[in-house]
């Protein structure tokens, strides 16, 4: 169950159509489930890591989602560009958060739900933005790909940091790519690891590597933090997700930190 959570993953194909007129009806290129994979409101990291929190767009009747201690409907006015999302908790068992934490991610994400006032199709994530939030969805996808071998990807998103879609302030991708043998090496303009792993089914572990955080001209700030953020994060218990049937554009993988709750979304580097 946390596997399927940790990543709902993805694929978004090209997706054509206009938005329907009638008011019961949503833009048809958001239909359908997504999973939250990574956000932020006002600063604060949503941990999403082994939570379920969906977010399902049909028409009127058939708009909401789960959130980890209860459900709730929701109407979408809108569509790519401009977009209102006004959700609704519903009633049920599930109405009740055991923990402290539990109860500050819903209010966080309704929150940053609420607040949403934009929407692109970003790669092959749905990302809902305002001026204070940001959240990025994924697609699940129907099978997953078992042998990581010779196959390269880019940061996508971790935490707040979303390198492809935060535009006020340029980071440099980090690239993971996986060997032929059991190493994988990490490389950004802060830093060079190669590190050996192992993964059997979902569960992934990356040893210490040979490597470390470099300095120079190259590395910015923004950059040195966004690659040590990732090598902590790997510095934890691993669950990794890749999901891609071979007809979708950019396939997605989703590391979940259980550690830290969190998940780091790559997207495929061809």
């Amino acid at each position: 169950m946390v596997a399927a959570i940790g990543v709902a993953l993805l694929a978004l194909g090209t997706l054509s159509g206009c938005v329907p007129s009638g008011p019961s009806q949503s833009d048809p290129r958001l239909e359908g489930t997504w999973f939250l994979a990574s956000g932020s409101d006002s600063g604060h990291d949503l941990a999403v890591g082994a939570q379920v929190i969906s977010l399902t767009i049909s028409d009127s009747a058939h708009t909401g989602g789960d959130e980890p201690c209860s459900t709730y409907s929701a109407t979408v006015t809108g569509g790519i560009g401009v977009i209102y999302v006004r959700p609704q908790r519903t009633s049920g068992t599930r109405d009740s958060c055991e923990t402290t934490a539990l109860n500050q991610l819903q209010q966080l994400y309704f929150t940053a739900l609420s607040a949403s006032q934009f929407a692109t199709i970003d790669q092959s994530a749905l990302v809902l933005t305002s001026s204070k939030s940001n959240l990025v969805f994924l697609r699940a996808a129907p099978e997953a790909v078992a042998n990581m071998h010779n196959t390269n990807w880019l940061l996508y998103s971790i935490a707040t940091e979303v390198p492809t879609v935060t535009a006020k302030t340029h980071l440099d991708p980090v690239h993971l790519t996986f060997n032929k043998g059991d190493t994988l090496t990490l490389k950004s303009p802060c830093m060079s690891v190669r590190a050996a792993y192992q993964l059997e089914g979902e569960n992934f572990a990356v040893s210490h590597g040979v490597g470390s955080l470099l300095i120079s001209t190259l590395c910015t700030p923004a950059d040195r933090r966004l690659s040590s953020n990732v090598l902590t994060l790997f510095d934890s218990p691993l669950l990794l997700n890749v999901s891609s049937d071979g007809k979708f554009a950019v396939p997605m993988m989703v590391i979940t930190n259980l550690s830290d709750n969190l998940n780091i979304v790559f997207r495929a580097d061809k």
